[in-house]
């Protein structure tokens, strides 16, 4: 192969892997409501025997509770995972706390422990 043909098969080849970026934002424009669209829908089929959970993976909620000085708290997390409680009977949430009244360098704070949404209590959604 002579020293011409090399480089037109190395041009050639180079212009089967490039793409034009209007096509590429286009494509991606498109597809992007449609994934927003889609998060908010539940991924599985609760049985008829569970109640709906108030809130959902990827919810943004706050919790304000009260120390054992009666000082106000309050923190704000993303819920990470859902499960239901078969002897409360209530669906328990874990949460990442990503802020709130404690010093910035405690957050993000992942503690692993459940936290209940009971009627009247302080978890809420942001």
């Amino acid at each position: 192969m002579s020293e011409n043909q090399t480089l037109q098969a190395l041009e050639e080849r180079s212009q089967k892997l490039t793409f034009s970026r209007r096509k590429f934002f286009h494509k991606t424009a498109s597809v992007l409501p449609l994934t927003i669209a889609l998060r908010r829908q539940p991924t599985i089929k609760l049985p008829n025997k569970y109640p709906a959970p108030p809130f959902q993976i990827g919810d943004i909620v706050a919790d304000e509770w009260v120390d054992e000085f009666e000082k106000q708290h309050c923190e704000i997390g993303e819920i990470v995972g859902i499960c239901w409680h078969p002897i409360n009977g209530r669906w328990e949430y874990m949460i990442n706390w990503t802020a709130g009244a404690s010093a910035d360098w405690m957050y993000p704070c992942f503690d692993g422990y459940l936290t209940c949404h009971v009627t009247g209590a302080a978890l809420r959604l942001v």
